[in-house]
């Protein structure tokens, strides 16, 4: 796949030098060295400035790909569009048609969930979600009260902040739903009980300052 997209990337840097008007990909400074492309193994993540070009550069991908026997799988290849776009639009690679996803849409991509639209909130609500599916995994040991809280704690920045904290260093600011989050777990594993002659809020309180020790 590496040689396929240095072959390809050399082909659009061609193609940009006898082009006017838009370019293919993102030129940052020379037509000839536009971004056109991100690659991480055999995912490969295109940049186009139109769906045109999108589909342009689709058909060179899957006819470069088949002189490496390779082949570009429709069901699998989405197109992202930051501006609105017809429900059900498609555009041609070759013999198939590839879903262009609107901007409130996402799509799965190495580990991230990339939205064109509300970018931010997507990508935070599925690490919340993936930091659920990982407590879920691990709740039998995380809250048994016959494992020391130090060994469940240490277990829980294990898998769990992980699952949370991926790429969370790109975030521009400190998210209050990760802090949520992190509370309820963390109270499911402190299970402080509620005592006698205390207030409802006093039990909710109490729990939550107690869980703040350990964040």
């Amino acid at each position: 796949m590496e040689r396929c997209s240095w072959s390809l990337k050399s082909k659009w840097g061609s193609l940009n030098k006898r082009r006017t008007g838009q370019y293919s990909g993102f030129v940052i400074d020379d037509p000839c060295h536009s971004l056109t492309n991100l690659r991480f193994a055999d995912d490969v993540l295109l940049f186009a400035q139109s769906q045109r070009d999108a589909a342009n550069m689709l058909s060179h991908l899957q006819q470069e790909a088949a002189q490496y026997g390779l082949i570009v799988h429709p069901d699998k290849t989405k197109v992202l569009a930051n501006v609105g776009v017809r429900v059900g639009s498609t555009v041609r690679m070759g013999d198939a048609s590839v879903e262009v996803v609107p901007p409130t849409g996402s799509e799965r991509y190495p580990g991230r969930m990339i939205c064109l639209g509300e970018c931010r909130d997507t990508e935070i609500a599925d690490r919340m979600a993936a930091a659920w599916r990982a407590f879920a995994k691990f709740k039998r040991i995380l809250c048994s009260r016959r494992r020391a809280l130090a060994s469940r704690l240490k277990l829980f920045d294990t898998v769990v902040a992980p699952a949370a904290l991926c790429g969370s260093s790109a975030w521009t600011v400190k998210e209050e739903r990760l802090l949520t989050t992190w509370r309820k777990m963390l109270r499911k594993i402190v299970q402080a009980p509620r005592r006698r002659q205390e207030t409802w809020v006093e039990y909710v309180t109490r729990p939550t300052r107690e869980c703040d020790k350990y964040m």
